[in-house]
């Protein structure tokens, strides 16, 4: 006959509710990055929120200009 002890349950709740919650983090991480992304090109398709996402990167020349104050803060 086997013996149910309360510390077996006490283990197993902790385990069920990070892995719930690693879960959701995770799904709300691809919701973040992919579907909002895609909603925002159709959703300001007329510009009205100054939204430039089909602009395209430089390619060639000059790296971009970052403030020296900035590259202080990251570079500390």
């Amino acid at each position: 006959m086997e013996v149910i002890t309360p510390e077996a349950d006490v283990i197993k709740q902790p385990a069920i509710l990070y892995l719930g919650l690693l879960a959701v983090s995770l799904l709300s991480y691809i919701y973040s990055r992919f579907l909002i992304k895609r909603s925002m090109k159709s959703f300001d398709k007329a510009g009205l929120f100054g939204i430039d996402i089909n602009k395209e990167k430089p390619k060639t020349g000059d790296p971009p200009h970052v403030p020296e104050g900035l590259g202080l803060i990251v570079g500390i």
